[in-house]
């Protein structure tokens, strides 16, 4: 395939997103759409911590909103937090969006 392919891009559901750690490859079955986020933050104290599954999910539904059925070189970091900061805690996700080549 070459860089005439087409990605054929379609509602894709925040449960059809596979995340993926390894690397995007340009000589994959995928085409690259997009760098996508996800972020977790605990507002208030008595609220649930930040956690890398709510990242995630955030992440998957960047990636959907690309129809982007897979994403690719997936890290998550929890982020430091100081008195200035609007998270108790704070857990962000990124990765490269990807779809089938067509």
């Amino acid at each position: 395939m070459g860089s005439g392919d087409t990605v054929e891009t379609t509602d894709v559901s925040t449960t059809e997103v596979e995340l993926r750690t390894q690397p995007f490859s340009s000589s994959s079955a995928f085409k690259l759409l997009s760098v996508v986020t996800g972020d977790s933050c605990q507002l208030g104290f008595e609220e649930p911590a930040a956690s890398a599954s709510d990242a995630q999910h955030a992440l998957r539904e960047d990636a959907a909103r690309f129809g982007a059925t897979h994403v690719f070189g997936l890290q998550c970091f929890n982020l430091p937090t100081d008195a200035s900061s609007r998270c108790y805690t704070s857990v962000s996700c990124f990765g490269q969006a990807a779809a089938p080549k067509r």
